[in-house]
Order: structure tokens, then C-alpha cells, then sequence
């Protein structure tokens, strides 16, 4: 089983990062973290854990607005 074999939500930052880095300038993509390795492995790992990271922080910064927006309620 391989990573060319099945697509996922993924796959075009994958490809994009991938080609980053055979241009050589993988920093120049800023939507997402696109590490500087040619193991695609790699850098898949590194999308999916920025893409999951992100959600949370969605999270993390809602509840802490919440927080800051009612904090007269709690003290």
C-alpha cells in the first residue's frame, strides 16, 4: 500500500508541497507548514497534524473569546 494509491483531502496539498520541494523552495507555500523533505511520507505527516492542530486551535481560541467576553459572569 502506498500514498499514490488512494486520495484523500489531503492529496493537493501533498502534490503542492511535493513540488515545492523538487522546485527547491518548499517556504514559499504559506497556506500550510510544507516541510523540506523529499520522503512523501513525511510531509504528509507533517500536513495532516498542521490541519488537525489547526482545528483545535479553532477551538482553543472560540472558548478563550467566550472567556474573555464573560469573565465579569465568573468573578
Amino acid at each position: 500500500m502506498t500514498l499514490n494509491t488512494y486520495a484523500c483531502e489531503y492529496t493537493s496539498e501533498i502534490d503542492e508541497c511535493v513540488q515545492a520541494n523538487k522546485s527547491g523552495d518548499p517556504r514559499s507555500i504559506e497556506d500550510f507548514v510544507c516541510i523540506d523533505s523529499r520522503i512523501k511520507e513525511d510531509i504528509t505527516y507533517q500536513i495532516v497534524l498542521d490541519s488537525s492542530f489547526r482545528k483545535i486551535d479553532e477551538e482553543v481560541k472560540k472558548y478563550f473569546e467566550k472567556l474573555q467576553k464573560n469573565k465579569d459572569t465568573y468573578f
